[in-house]
């Protein structure tokens, strides 16, 4: 699966999300095998990420805090630098799984609000939908 480093940015906090969501055992085990593989392209993209600060920013000092802040004159190309960055396209060792096996059976009773709107958004790209298949399937019934 192909992914741009923002998509994995984007989905950092949506996948902490849905991991503490009482989710099938199965499913558990193949999103941590993805989130494995995504916090290594993080750690990757915040090394350079910093470098990028190192770069173009100086160190002030906030409450006794000493950190970087992107001198002003410097904030357009940083920010063209940082796209350039994101824009990084990531091959995953991994196949968009469906979005239904997130769902758990208790009491043979189907657990609801398993994904937010806005979490799922963030995640759509890896994950699929049954009910899409279907429906493609159909169109392509009527196209014959």
């Amino acid at each position: 699966m192909k992914v741009t480093l923002k998509n994995i940015v984007d989905a950092q906090e949506s996948f902490t999300t849905l991991l503490k969501k009482n989710i099938p055992f199965r499913a558990t085990y193949r999103l941590s095998k993805l989130i494995m593989e995504l916090n290594k392209e993080m750690e990757a993209y915040e090394k350079v990420k910093g470098e990028l600060f190192k770069k173009y920013g100086e160190e002030i000092e906030i409450e006794g805090q000493k950190m970087l802040e992107i001198k002003k004159d410097k904030m357009n190309i940083f920010m063209a630098d940082n796209n350039d960055l994101l824009a990084e396209e990531i091959t995953l060792a991994y196949e968009p799984m469906f979005i239904e096996d997130l769902v758990s059976i208790k009491e043979g009773k189907e657990e609801e609000d398993v994904i937010s709107v806005k979490d799922m958004i963030a995640l759509k790209m890896f994950f699929k939908s049954k009910e899409e298949i279907v429906v493609e399937d159909k169109s392509k019934e009527e196209i014959k």
